[in-house]
């Protein structure tokens, strides 16, 4: 049964409809995330901005809000940056290109895959738990900041394994066969043909589990209390300053040695 004109235009503009009132939704959505994340950041920059001073960068926290400041903060989150992302970036990525390109499809890999998968989603405080049984008390880093980029990086890699995987079954296989047709190895393959085109959602997945290894605190907080640099040849600790009572009332710079690597400093205070 042929249809008429009429009826063709007809059924073309009820799709044309349908079409226009799924962009106004998907706009609405869209702009509803838009504006509620712009709504949060001027009530934090009208909250904030009172106290946006250039103490806030150089001063190191304290319970007093006048005298407190991010410079731990920034320096440790500087430090676990440069480490941590070429170390899950190597491993994570490394690891995902064997899983997809030379691993055999069988009871083990689909097995490894599902404990990949699993770890994906087990929250940040069993990663602190096994980061200091692993490092701080078995390997005896102590509760340096090696020992939480290490905590960090495996609670980032399953996300990256999985994501790089993702990006790779994403290369078409005519980029492997032509490249195979013109003679190139295995791995000349994965080099040239297949990394640069699943490049972008490798980063992708790279720089968001990073974000969140850098906002994470639970791990940090079981494996990691402490932060030591070099300055004028000398090697310095810098270590939360505990009172009997394990309230946090300071900051403690002072020239490392063999016990104060083991042990914070104690102090009183008035909660005491």
């Amino acid at each position: 049964m042929n249809m008429t004109d009429a009826q063709l235009h007809a059924k073309t503009q009820r799709r044309r409809n349908k079409d226009k009132i799924n962009q106004l939704i998907f706009l609405a959505s869209t702009s509803i995330g838009i504006i509620v994340l712009m709504i949060l950041i001027i009530d934090i920059l009208i909250d904030g901005i009172h106290f946006l001073r250039p103490e806030l960068f150089t001063n190191f926290p304290s319970r007093l809000p006048s005298r407190a400041g991010l410079v731990s903060a920034l320096i440790g989150s500087i430090y676990m940056l440069l480490i941590l992302a070429p170390l899950s970036f190597i491993i994570g990525v490394g690891a995902a290109i064997y899983l997809v390109e030379y691993a055999k499809k069988g009871p083990v890999s689909n097995f490894i895959q599902v404990c990949i998968s699993t770890l994906a989603g087990i929250p940040s405080i069993v990663y602190g738990i096994l980061g200091l049984t692993i490092f701080v008390q078995l390997l005896n880093f102590g509760n340096s900041l090696l020992a939480g980029i290490f905590t960090m990086t495996l609670l980032v890699l399953p996300v990256i394994i999985v994501s790089s995987q993702e990006a790779i079954k994403a290369v078409p296989a005519a980029r492997r066969d032509a490249s195979f047709a013109l003679g190139a190895t295995k791995w000349q393959t994965v080099q040239n043909a297949v990394l640069p085109s699943a490049i972008p959602g490798i980063l992708t997945g790279v720089i968001l589990s990073v974000s969140r290894a850098i906002g994470e605190t639970a791990p940090f907080l079981l494996s990691e209390r402490r932060l030591s640099y070099h300055s004028c040849q000398q090697t310095y600790l810098i270590s939360l300053r505990y009172c009997h009572c394990r309230f946090t009332t300071g900051l403690d710079c002072r020239a490392s040695s063999s016990n104060s690597l083991l042990h914070p400093v104690s102090s009183s205070c008035s909660f005491c």
